[in-house]
């Protein structure tokens, strides 16, 4: 991971803001298909509607390590234990539960602590890094000053959240 770096929340912001506009174009897919196939009931769109809201998030981050709205920004959403690792998918849900309650005074923390958390990445234990794209001509003068961070064991120490053991990836 070590090109990897924490980071900012302008870089967050965009990725959510991408969300949105990715989520509004997947309900209008999935509504352009329920209105091809005719008369539909009113409770078929409610649970279109809420299972693109309410999935996307979750399901992403866990089977891919971030939403389109993240990977579009190389941003990965993983294991503050083991940043090579996504979050489950449970603690995706809870993990995006708790953003959605929260809203904007989640992203308040991100600048006031060295691994860059959210509220609800702090609840769950993970963190979001900024995976550098590798170039043979890449420079390694990043302007980024947590460009180390994820090298730093103080930093990756998690004692203080959930604790995301390999315990369960066995099963």
């Amino acid at each position: 991971m070590s090109n990897a770096t924490i980071p900012g929340v302008s870089d967050r912001i965009k990725a959510f803001v991408t969300d949105g506009v990715v989520t509004i174009l997947f309900m209008f897919a999935a509504f352009k298909i329920i209105d091809s196939a005719g008369e539909v009931s009113a409770m078929t769109r409610k649970v279109v509607f809420l299972s693109i809201v309410l999935v996307y998030d979750p399901l992403f981050t866990s089977l891919f390590g971030g939403t389109l709205g993240h990977r579009a920004f190389n941003l990965r959403v993983r294991r503050a234990s083991n940043p090579e690792k996504n979050i489950w998918l449970p603690v995706a849900v809870f993990r995006f539960g708790v953003k959605v309650l929260l809203g904007w005074i989640s992203m308040l923390t991100i600048s006031s602590n060295s691994k860059g958390q959210a509220i609800h990445d702090m609840l769950v234990g993970s963190i979001v890094i900024h995976k550098k794209q590798n170039s043979d001509n890449s420079d390694d003068s990043d302007d980024s000053a947590n460009s180390d961070v994820l090298d730093d064991p103080n930093v990756l120490d998690n004692s203080d959240v959930l604790d995301n053991s390999d315990d369960l990836d066995d099963i």
